[in-house]
């Protein structure tokens, strides 16, 4: 019977724990997604004020058109992760409904 209560309360404990750990791991990553997008704002500015003057620099224009790129490559990265982290809170509200 003893056995049968610490494992209980064993697995209450682990799934307390991970629970927590999931929710730390979860607003660590929020924040650091939060940064990059408004990095990413910034870099979107600099691109379109480069974009407005008139760049003749070949090496140059070579080289903000790779920045573009990237930049529209990590926006679809923060929007998948965005989208990953409404449907994991939608998911949370429903299991705890």
């Amino acid at each position: 019977m003893a056995e049968a209560i610490v494992k209980i309360v064993r697995e209450q404990v682990i799934s307390a724990a991970a629970d927590w750990l999931k929710e730390e791991i979860f607003a660590n990553v929020e924040k650091e997604v939060d940064n990059i997008s408004s990095k990413m704002q910034m870099i979107q500015k600099v691109l379109d004020d480069a974009a407005n003057r008139s760049v003749t620099d070949d090496a140059i224009k070579e080289w903000l058109e790779k920045l573009k790129d990237i930049s529209y490559e990590l926006e679809d990265v923060l929007d998948e992760w965005n989208t990953n982290a409404l449907k994991h809170k939608n998911e949370e509200v429903e299991h705890n409904a």
